[in-house]
């Protein structure tokens, strides 16, 4: 019997397209909560913490169960029911070794029964570990489901003491604090420069590119804001110590003051230096020691980012001092919302333990969570989102410079990302560690009442 080629490839193709179509309508089926969880019609009983997570992720950039768009999840707007909702592959990350996968939206299989304490997982890192932040201790039944106040530390902190674009580091090098411009600078004629030139021999500073206000500061401010942030405090054009306008506004200005050499950039260096723990930093590491130093062969040394710095303003010799400062952060997380940034980190900023895959300057292997991932779990700026694991009634800290001089991110009463706040404010403080790859469930669904057990 001969047969026919043309039939013969039309009856395969449909046959493609059939299995395309049931293949598709099984991933998108729901989760059965058991200990061995099915997902995608297939059975994710992996031992392994993250093989388990892989085996349930969906991509991020396609359409999917809780994703309606084609294109994938949007990150500017909160998760729901059609931008996001459950656990996904950060699709950037799709061919790495270890790729990573996070939560997002409301779930409720992401709980982890760790160390005597719930945690909630938040994402997986770039050498398979997951990241996992701190929920609560454990109810009377052994059991993760305790109210939402108590999801944090009982002890609340504020950040740090002073608003100055150094504090707003989880570490930062203590330098000198700015003050008001006296009467008799802002009352008087007085020579401003754009730059400086110290002479070492002589121990004095020279002004160059110099204008003299008249003597009004509503007139003056505005000149002195445009570059010129350099003055002897007179009409003097030298002098053995020179005063630094960082910031003004129309009824005052704020100034440090610099000698034997230093300028803007050099003082900008020392500021941002991870040196001095932030007191929020403090909190983390005094709970870890008390709770968790027992446990770190089970933990990975991840870096934690805390970027500083975008957009200096009137922190740069050329910069408006009418300006503030901006962090890197705002803009891709605020101002320009596509894709969030959790692998890339300079080297100053990536806080470890160990300094061979980072700054080495953390004590123990734990620190906050970072603005991008609160994106990445689906909160925004400014919109109220309580469908979301992440909310729970509370202000609470995230580790992440992210609005003007003052500002670290956090995550508001309710549920949006917060980016504009002083920093001595109290709020709730929430540790987040890593557990390594090697780490396997010994029991659980990830539910509530079912948590992942990670002996």
């Amino acid at each position: 019997m001969k047969i026919n080629k043309n039939l013969l490839f039309t009856i395969s193709l449909l046959t493609i397209v059939i299995s395309g179509i049931v293949g598709y309508s099984y991933l998108n089926s729901d989760i059965n909560s058991t200990s061995n969880v099915t997902i995608n019609k297939y059975s994710c009983n992996q031992a392994n913490l993250y093989d388990r997570l892989a085996c349930m992720s969906v991509m991020d950039n396609v359409k999917s169960k809780y994703v309606s768009s084609s294109t994938g999840i949007n990150f500017s707007t909160i998760s729901s029911d059609t931008n996001g909702k459950g656990i996904y592959t950060f699709s950037s990350t799709a061919g790495d070794e270890y790729p990573i996968y996070y939560y997002r939206g409301e779930v409720d299989n992401n709980n982890v029964k760790f160390a005597g304490f719930c945690w909630k997982i938040v994402r997986t890192t770039d050498t398979g570990g997951t990241k996992i932040l701190y929920s609560c201790e454990l109810n009377e039944n052994g059991y993760c489901n305790k109210s939402d106040a108590s999801t944090q530390l009982s002890n609340k902190s504020i950040y740090n003491e002073l608003a100055t674009p150094a504090q707003a580091g989880y570490m930062y090098k203590l330098v000198e604090n700015g003050t008001h411009l006296p009467n008799d600078i802002i009352n008087n004629p007085t020579l401003f420069g754009n730059d400086i030139e110290y002479d070492n021999t002589t121990g004095l500073y020279t002004l160059k590119d110099t204008i003299t206000t008249v003597g009004s500061w509503s007139a003056d401010y505005e000149n002195i804001g445009n570059a010129h942030h350099y003055t002897c405090g007179n009409s003097s054009n030298t002098c053995n110590s020179v005063k630094y306008v960082y910031y003004v506004e129309s009824t005052y200005g704020s100034y440090i003051t610099f000698k034997n050499g230093e300028d803007i950039e050099s003082r900008w260096n020392l500021m941002i230096t991870p040196q001095t723990s932030s007191i929020a930093k403090t909190a983390v590491d005094t709970w870890f020691s008390q709770n968790l130093s027992t446990y770190t062969t089970k933990l990975e040394d991840t870096v934690f980012c805390a970027e500083l710095i975008r957009y200096k303003g009137g922190w740069a010799k050329d910069g408006n001092s009418a300006d503030l400062t901006k962090f890197e952060a705002r803009k891709r997380l605020v101002e320009n919302v596509t894709y969030p940034e959790i692998k890339n980190c300079s080297a100053n900023f990536s806080y470890t333990v160990d300094s061979s895959n980072g700054n080495g300057k953390l004590t123990y292997p734990a620190a906050l969570i970072t603005g991008d991932e609160i994106l990445l779990a689906g909160l925004v700026k400014a919109v109220e989102n309580k469908e979301n694991y992440l909310y729970n009634t509370t202000y609470w800290w995230g580790m992440t410079p992210i609005g003007w001089s003052e500002s670290v991110s956090f995550v508001t009463s309710t549920g949006s990302l917060g980016t504009e706040g002083y920093m001595d404010v109290s709020r709730g403080i929430r540790p987040v560690i890593s557990l390594n790859h090697s780490q396997v469930i010994a029991s659980g669904d990830g539910t509530q009442n079912n948590p992942y057990v990670i002996n």
